[in-house]
């Protein structure tokens, strides 16, 4: 039994250029027991097998100079080396690969980043297996008397023996953890793939390795464009780059300093910018899970909260405007009035009062603009539907709003059917129409002209589009009860035109003519909540057409 006494201890040549990945195998095999020879580069790992003689090479594949196909294949050429058993470390999955290995020589294969239960339950079996060729090949002593051989001989097949049947265990312990691994990897893939966040991994230098749907559709970049390329492509922000950095500069740096969660702008690929919310996670080495191998990162696009909040900043600063401009007259006023008293004339007096009360109903009316909003978002604002006469309505409108235009010398005419049945509410309506024709007056030019028309359309499917009508090619067929107003004021840009009725919203234009931005927000809300539709067609520096589409009340037939 000497022999099996001189083999007890098995050495492991380990040959791979990376410092990491070599200093991880060592210790993981050591602690099992093993003596264990590094090297990094394929020249040096024949030298150091000559010295030696291991029972087993981990060899990879990428190195310097030799690879390792070329290296196993010097292996089987040296005689003192050729029945050494190796195993290729590679990161390449293909079946061409695999064969190529073979022809060189190569037993086995491994799989980067290498999976601690796989690593050790080969090494174990090939090793053994090795020990076992080992005292085959030893030549017989001939002082070694027969009942000495026949007990070495029985020994050696009870190892044999033992040796199968380990090596089918672990086999098996191998495929139902590789089958356990693939299926905890493919739910990990799926759990990304339907994330309805951006979601991507990343090398230690930031390079894309993997990106979901999601980040593709978020970015504007395919996923094979994304794929390669580094992170600072659409996230351009040195605190990202200095995350990556801080691991290259120290490997070593524990895992709670590479995390990193901020707000940051992000670029598409057509070069549009969106704000998102980014956190940035490294990623454990499996045999080392206090260094870091690479990084996730997920991103949530916050550009309409951004957007939200942005607009509301702009909603205080009109209204901080809005309110300070007629407050300040009202006190100038009031303190006029008040220090002079009798010596004003009356009709001097008079002009004053009526400048505050003018002033106080512009306070009122903003006031009235935030409430309603308010009454809309909380859901308090139902309107109390009922059968009514469009056509009287906004004739009775007209001749309210008249003096707004005439104060600017401005032209308000009105026609239409002489009856438009309608079902809503009569106050909502009527609001709608005041803003409107507000709108009108105050981004029409002084002795502009303002145009309210109205009349029954009898709507076929695709119907063609109508200037007069803007929008009414969306309508669904059928009679719509339908209202205009028409100005030949400043326009808007196309590329406002969508945005117009968002709540807050302003024309960077329009921004030295008051307002709060509410107005035609909250007559597009209350049009809704009468099952109607609202549209616009406009022309800078030509004007505008705003038009309102409501359900005709149909006569009920006896």
């Amino acid at each position: 039994m000497a022999a099996i006494d001189r083999i007890t201890e098995n050495h492991i040549l380990i040959v791979d250029h990376d410092r990491v990945t070599g200093a991880s195998l060592r210790g993981l095999l050591a602690a099992e027991g093993y003596a264990v020879t590094l090297c990094e580069a394929g020249s040096e790992a024949l030298a150091q097998a000559r010295c030696v003689s291991p029972d087993l090479v981990l060899l990879d594949v990428f190195l310097p100079g030799m690879d390792g196909y070329e290296v196993c294949r010097a292996f089987r050429g040296d005689p003192a080396l050729a029945e050494t058993p190796i195993v290729l470390l590679t990161a390449l999955g293909d079946r061409d690969s695999w064969i190529k290995g073979l022809e060189m020589g190569a037993d086995d294969f491994l799989s980067k980043p290498v999976d601690r239960v796989a690593l050790l339950a080969r090494v174990r079996a090939i090793t053994r297996l090795n020990r076992f060729r080992r005292l085959r090949a030893e030549p017989e002593r001939p002082q070694q008397s027969e009942q000495q051989l026949r007990a070495r001989l029985h020994d050696l097949e009870l190892l044999n023996s033992q040796i199968l049947r380990t090596a089918h265990a672990l086999e098996e312990t191998v495929s139902t953890r590789t089958s356990e691994l693939a299926a905890e990897r493919d739910r990990i893939r799926a759990i990304l793939e339907a994330l309805g966040e951006a979601a991507f991994v990343t090398d230690t230098r930031g390079l894309v390795q993997y990106a979901n749907p999601a980040a593709a559709d978020l970015t504007g970049y395919e996923r094979e464009e994304l794929v390669g390329v580094h992170l600072n492509r659409w996230h351009p922000d040195r605190r990202v780059e200095q995350v990556f950095d801080r691991l290259a500069q120290d490997p070593g740096s524990p895992l709670k300093d590479l995390w990193w969660e901020g707000e940051l702008v992000g670029r598409r690929k057509d070069g549009s910018y969106f704000d998102a919310m980014l956190t940035i996670a490294p990623l454990p080495a499996p045999l080392q899970p206090d260094r870091a191998i690479g990084f996730v990162g997920v991103q949530r696009d916050i550009t309409p909260l951004k957007e939200a909040e942005r607009m509301k900043h702009r909603f205080a600063s009109n209204v901080s405007h809005e309110l300070r401009t007629p407050l300040s007259v009202i006190t100038l006023l009031s303190g006029n009035l008040d220090a002079l008293g009798e010596r004003l004339s009356p009709e001097k007096r008079s002009a004053m009062i009526k400048d505050i009360r003018r002033h106080a109903q512009v306070l009122d009316e903003l006031i009235t603009d935030v409430l309603e909003m308010s009454s809309i978002d909380s859901g308090r604002l139902s309107p109390e539907l009922q059968i009514l006469d469009l056509a009287p309505l906004l004739r009775d409108e007209m001749q309210r709003l008249a003096p707004l235009a005439e104060r600017r010398q401005q032209q308000l005419t009105a026609g239409g059917d002489a009856s438009l049945m309608v079902r809503a509410d009569g106050r909502q309506l009527r609001r709608v129409v005041r803003n409107l024709i507000n709108n009108a007056v105050k981004y029409s030019p002084e002795g502009g002209h303002i145009d309210c028309r109205w009349q029954r359309l009898d709507l076929h499917p695709d119907p063609a589009p109508d200037q007069r009508w803007p929008g009414v090619e969306r309508l669904a067929p059928g009679p719509w009860a339908a209202m205009s107003v028409t100005d030949d004021g400043i326009g808007i840009d196309a590329a406002d035109q969508e945005r117009i009725f968002e709540r807050f919203y302003r024309v960077n234009s329009q921004s030295n003519i008051p307002g709060t931005g509410l107005g035609l927000a909250i007559t597009r809300e209350l049009v809704q909540l009468q099952s109607g539709r609202v549209a616009l067609a406009s022309t800078p520096g030509k004007g505008s057409v705003f038009a309102v589409y409501l359900p005709v009340c149909l006569p009920v037939l006896a």
